[in-house]
């Protein structure tokens, strides 16, 4: 009988995997941008396992679920911001405009982050607190870094709207991916998501803004929510209506991709004007569903 080991199989080929080529290329096309992302994604476990020790809770659910729900929805934010901006040209990073805006967005986000943790380790609700000596005066503050947070939605659409008009500054593009090579239609989904996001994020921000809570009717606890969400399930529940909004940046360029996956840039001869139909009509629609949202939550109505 042979008892020899079985031979070493050698792999070929790139040392490598897939995921490590992709972060590869995401950091290099946001540095700073990616970067905070991944450092927000790090601080999750440590506020997990906060709230594994920690049994106060607020409207049924840990006081540390709040912060965790926060640092991913921040690092989604910028993780997306990055591998857009792999689209605006190194030039245009490089100007000191561009990383004087980067230093007020992030230290905006440090500051409402460190303020969502402040308030789950007092036991405080961060939200709508109206009442605590800290945290009420500071209430309306947030609400101005949130806007600025908001606002990186706008600059880098900006940026990707003026830079795809421009065929010198699409050249430089600092991207393995040039801005020549998405099609006319994605060339303005992108743009167009990140705008809706930005104006109906903040509209329903606003909405919520001059409330006393985000549940219109039913329990008020995400005990009884939607798992993980915790979206209200016997009531209306603003929430819903500012995910979506949120994530138009995603959603928009997702559903323009979806519907007309074999326009490549080569193949893709619309001219502008069709290029603007096909995307308005997607803007449109999604404004409209998250708008429908929003008007079933305020009449009390839960989402599912």
């Amino acid at each position: 009988m042979n008892t020899s080991p079985p031979p070493i199989v050698t792999r070929t080929g790139p040392s490598h995997s897939w995921h490590a080529r992709f972060f590869r290329q995401w950091f290099a096309r946001e540095r700073t941008l990616a970067t905070s992302a991944l450092l927000a994604i790090a601080c999750v476990p440590a506020l997990l396992a906060l709230g594994a020790f920690d049994d106060r809770s607020i409207a049924g659910i840990s006081v540390w679920t709040k912060p965790v729900k926060f640092h991913i929805a921040v690092a989604v934010y910028f993780g997306t911001l990055a591998w857009y901006a792999g689209w605006v040209a190194q030039e245009t990073k490089s100007q000191w405009w561009y990383k004087a805006y980067l230093v007020v967005l992030l230290s905006s986000t440090i500051i409402e982050l460190i303020w969502l943790s402040a308030a789950a380790a007092l036991g405080e609700p961060s939200h709508f607190n109206r009442d605590h000596a800290v945290l009420a005066p500071l209430y309306p503050l947030m609400g101005v870094l949130a806007v600025i947070l908001t606002s990186a939605t706008l600059f880098y659409a900006a940026l990707l709207l003026l830079q795809s008009r421009k065929p010198a500054a699409r050249e430089r593009a600092n991207s393995p991916l040039k801005i020549d090579t998405l099609s006319p239609t994605m060339c303005l989904a992108i743009p167009a998501g990140l705008v809706a996001s930005f104006v109906l994020t903040v509209y329903i921000a606003g909405q919520l803004s001059s409330m006393d809570s985000h549940w219109i009717g039913g329990t008020r606890s995400d005990a009884a929510g939607i798992p993980l969400l915790g979206w209200s399930r016997d009531g209306g529940d603003l929430r819903v209506a500012h995910f979506f909004a949120l994530h138009a940046m995603q959603f928009i360029p997702l559903f323009a991709l979806l519907r007309w996956p074999s326009l490549s840039p080569a193949s893709d001869n619309s001219t502008g004007m069709s290029t603007g139909i096909r995307v308005m009509i997607i803007t449109l629609g999604y404004g409209l569903f998250v708008m429908a949202l929003y008007r079933q939550a305020m009449n009390g109505n839960a989402f599912l």
